[in-house]
């Protein structure tokens, strides 16, 4: 992606409200009226505590929730149900419970060196490698799983990248490394980059 076609891209959310409904219909938690936008060039970090619905935020921003109320944006325009896929093919993700799939799903035509330089950054490149389209295993420990998720994201380079407590769980060398030097180089590239992340004492 170029990041000049980025310079005024923007998503958001305008008072947005959603429910969690039970059986008959009734609702059991709400989250909103929330208004928030989110422009190419910057890194957000979503704050708060378990429960108080920062993933449901994440799904209703990327259009895997519908809204009850209030509206999707990008770049200032409505995102109707019929835009809605391309919408949400300008997004990469790794929510908190994400899937790890071994082969590279619509990545038929990467090029094995940025493959390979990604793993070497993440320091995965003794323990995985790509054969065929696929990763050669994801049997792997859970910060070692999300470092192979996010090789992934960086691969598809999108427009929008959603972490979702990316660094749980990663040791100290690696938040370091994900907080001083991969968020500014996303943020330099013109992504729009959103994080959820409790480590207050990194942003």
């Amino acid at each position: 992606i170029n990041p000049g076609a980025l310079a005024h891209y923007g998503i958001a959310l305008r008072d947005a409200i959603f429910s969690y409904k039970g059986e008959g219909g009734a609702s059991l938690f709400k989250v909103g009226p929330l208004s928030a936008e989110f422009r190419a060039g910057e890194i957000t970090f979503i704050t708060g505590g378990n429960g108080s619905g920062k993933s449901t935020m994440l799904r209703l921003l990327t259009g895997l929730i519908p809204l009850d109320v209030g509206g999707l944006l990008a770049d200032g325009e409505p995102v109707d149900a019929d835009q809605m896929q391309g919408y949400r093919d300008q997004i990469s993700a790794i929510f908190s419970d994400y899937h790890l799939s071994r082969r590279l799903y619509g990545l038929a035509d990467v090029e094995s060196a940025r493959v390979h330089s990604l793993l070497e950054r993440l320091e995965m490149e003794d323990k995985v490698s790509v054969r065929d389209g696929a990763f050669s295993t994801v049997a792997l420990s859970s910060g070692q799983r999300k470092r192979l998720a996010l090789v992934v994201a960086l691969l598809e380079d999108k427009r929008v990248i959603v972490l979702d407590e990316w660094a749980a769980g990663q040791d100290p060398h690696f938040r370091r490394v994900f907080y001083a030097t991969l968020l500014p180089e996303l943020k330099a590239e013109g992504k729009i980059v959103i994080c959820v992340t409790h480590d207050d004492r990194w942003f």
